[in-house]
């Protein structure tokens, strides 16, 4: 593939390919595969361990490729291969068999396609040798499994969680320094240890770029022992950091990205979606505002994958109770006027206007919503994503007849009250459904850490 450095294989060589890209494998050097880019997305849509060999006309091929996954629900993973570099090879070097992890490069992006170039032919001997280095190579990968953290253990000596999270862009206000704020409330509950090991509390901003996201949970896994990532504002870059966590065999507790692909299509047996949902919330208030009269939908709709999956289980929602989205329109992540979409929904004469987005981007289509006399009009606001937040900020005039869905509010029991006040306390605001959601997980989490006396995921998961 352009841009993609080849990685040559000598003959003789066993080949490990652990990860989930397809492999293009051609027999020499600087030769083109004959697949298109269309032909590998279909396959590797269609299976996460897709390989293609070109045998290269007539010129001789000998590749032996060890692969292999078990099925858990809709997940493959193999519990010993998801803890592996993405490319591992055994070769004979001057009489001894050694093992090579390939690194796997920092530029790569989610859904990318790995190129391989296997040095053709095999010469006498070759099959002998490759049964030796696979022999060896087997050992090799029992010793590995061997040397993974006991189910009475805890790495390095202590439970490290990390907050990545929005500090400083349009989620900031309803995650952020109020979600680091609300781990450290869990870690003091258990008195700073489970297991008997210290907990610690580490957190960064993603900024809302995924390649920064990403980048950080690699950094944080690969060097400096997290054992659980929590919260991850940015339906992108929680996708992009739940394939990094499965392939780490480390935690992903999302509380803020809605995305109901990490669930479904995304889903990981180390990731947990806490809070809510796309799916749980356009069920909920499409049904019940249809069931009022509200059965003609135009959604103002935040270009980016939780954007794009609001619309889509709403519109679904909405149209199996009976009504019908009669049109949408899409903006940037950010956008500070909302005029032309505003104008198009305005014009669509829908009942209900479905605003799939959130943050600032929430905040600011409501008050220009109001401004523009939305509500006077008739039409009705639907905030999909909708937090406290977003409330007091475009302040209560702004927010007359708006309806709204959440998975928790401050005032609801006697134990929320009690707990938000806590909150409010250190950060005079009273919290978000996200970041009481960040509570819950980390206090689930560890109270698993605790019980089980182990942080090793998959362990932990099935505690918890």
């Amino acid at each position: 593939m352009a841009g993609e450095e080849a990685i040559a294989f000598e003959a003789g060589e066993a080949i490990v390919f652990t990860n989930g890209d397809p492999y293009i494998i051609p027999s020499r050097l600087g030769m083109e595969a004959p697949a298109t880019q269309q032909d590998v997305d279909e396959v590797a849509a269609a299976n996460q361990r897709a390989f293609y060999i070109n045998g290269g006309g007539n010129e001789p091929l000998s590749a032996s490729l060890v692969c292999g996954y078990f099925v858990c629900d809709a997940c493959s993973f193999n519990p010993l291969l998801e803890n592996l570099a993405g490319v591992i090879k055994a070769a004979n070097t001057r009489g001894a068999v050694s093992l090579a992890a390939v690194p796997q490069s920092s530029e790569k992006r989610a859904g990318s396609k790995t190129v391989l170039r296997l040095t053709a032919g095999a010469g006498r001997g070759a099959n002998k040798m490759t049964h030796r280095v696979l022999a060896w190579l087997g050992s090799a990968l029992l010793g590995i499994a061997l040397v993974q953290p006991a189910a009475s253990e805890t790495s390095g000596g202590m439970v490290k969680v990390g907050v990545l999270t929005d500090e400083t862009g349009v989620f900031s206000s309803l995650s952020g320094e109020g979600s680091v704020e609300a781990a450290r409330m869990a870690a003091e509950d258990f008195n700073g240890k489970a297991a008997g090991k210290p907990i610690e509390i580490v957190h960064a901003d993603h900024q809302n770029k995924t390649d920064i996201g990403a980048a950080i949970a690699r950094r944080w896994f690969d060097n400096e022992g997290i054992d659980a990532i929590v919260d991850v504002p940015n339906s992108a870059i929680a996708l992009a950091v739940q394939e990094i966590a499965k392939e780490r065999n480390r935690i992903l507790l999302v509380s803020t990205a809605a995305i109901a692909d990490l669930t479904g299509k995304a889903c990981s047996p180390v990731g947990v979606h806490w809070t809510w949902d796309t799916y749980a919330v356009a069920a909920s208030a499409a049904k019940s505002i249809v069931s009022q009269g509200g059965d003609s939908w135009f959604f103002l709709t935040a270009d980016f994958a939780f954007g794009h999956a609001m619309q889509r289980d709403a519109s679904r929602f909405v149209e199996a109770a009976g009504g019908k989205v009669v049109g949408s329109v899409r903006h940037p992540l950010g956008a500070a006027d909302f005029a032309s979409f505003l104008l198009q929904a305005q014009s669509s004469h829908a009942k209900i206007v479905g605003l799939a987005n959130g943050g600032a981007d929430m905040t600011n289509s409501l008050k220009q919503a109001a401004e523009f006399g939305i509500a006077r009009g008739g039409q009705r606001l639907a905030a999909l994503g909708a937090f406290i937040t977003d409330v007091h900020a475009v302040g209560l005039a702004s927010a007359q007849g708006l309806l709204l869905t959440t998975s928790f509010y401050w005032d609801r029991t006697e134990e929320s009250r009690q707990w938000s006040k806590r909150f409010f306390a250190r950060r005079r605001v009273m919290p978000t459904q996200a970041q009481a959601g960040v509570y819950s997980a980390v206090a689930h989490y560890l109270n698993a850490v605790d019980a089980l006396g182990s942080d090793e995921a998959k362990a932990v998961i099935a505690k918890a």
